[in-house]
């Protein structure tokens, strides 16, 4: 789940369902991971994912950060488009809880009073399972639970929870939260207050030292954890110029990095910038 900061849209032109929607296919497509189902909401996201080789925060992050920048220069803006990181819950292979979270992030946007039937829904993965359109989930697995007559059953499922206010223990134990249109104070961790606390985190997370991201060396890795670190800290609010001046690059090198150039960046000292 992720959720728009202190709850504002992440939707914000008829435009952003299709690209938000194309840009985490893209994501997946050169990721190791199943998208088991999907529901894009005004303010908020839902997946159901099986992690593979992938860890989560790889995926989910280049998600939040490829959406917040494009989000922001769409509409002129700066700052936090999400609240935070992802928010995520492990789910068990239970069959019937699974059952129950395709229900739940199928029927958001009735909830919402957004449509009256989930397949008059244009952005989640409903229609896919059943049959109305192709998608990008991998609904094999998931289908699987309602077998045989997978997709009557599924769907008859799926609509029997219109006006239900039920909902197994799972979901009541607050791993699913029922209020995520309208709570913000489970949505930890907040984002990092800081460059250097971002920096520590893609460091870590390319599996290099503060002084390695930091200095000189222009190996591969190094160079797509400093793109990495520059991508996140734009989404969060950081200028160019100021990223420039922590990396020892030139501004222009940054902006290339930002626009989608490669690894290769010219240090300030190459560049004739004082």
């Amino acid at each position: 789940m992720a959720r728009g900061n202190g709850g504002q849209e992440i939707i914000a032109r008829p435009e952003h369902w299709r690209r938000l929607r194309d840009l985490i296919a893209k994501i997946k497509s050169s990721s190791d991971f199943k998208l088991y189902a999907f529901c894009l909401m005004p303010n908020h996201l839902h997946m159901l994912i099986r992690v593979l080789n992938d860890p989560l925060s790889h995926f989910m992050q280049r998600i939040q950060t490829a959406w917040a920048m494009r989000f922001n220069r769409d509409t002129d803006r700066r700052g936090h488009v999400f609240q935070g990181r992802f928010k995520s819950k492990d789910c068990t292979d239970d069959t019937e809880y699974c059952r129950w979270l395709l229900r739940y992030i199928h029927l958001n946007p009735v909830k919402a009073g957004l449509v009256a039937r989930p397949e008059e829904w244009a952005w989640s993965s409903y229609r896919q399972f059943i049959g109305r359109e192709r998608g990008m989930s991998d609904i094999k697995w998931p289908l699987s639970l309602f077998a045989p007559r997978a997709v009557p059953k599924f769907e008859e499922f799926v609509l029997q929870g219109i006006g239900d206010p039920r909902e197994p223990e799972e979901m009541q134990d607050g791993r699913i939260e029922t209020d995520i249109l309208l709570s913000g104070d489970e949505w930890t961790p907040a984002p990092p207050s800081g460059f250097e606390e971002l920096a520590g985190v893609v460091a870590a997370e390319a599996g290099i030292s503060l002084e390695m991201l930091y200095g000189p060396a222009r190996a591969r890795a190094i160079s797509a954890a400093r793109r990495e670190l520059a991508l996140r800290a734009v989404a969060f609010g950081f200028r160019a110029a100021f990223i420039a001046q922590r990396l020892k690059l030139s501004k222009a090198a940054v902006t290339y990095m930002l626009r989608g150039g490669g690894g290769a960046m010219m240090r300030e000292e190459d560049s004739g910038i004082t």
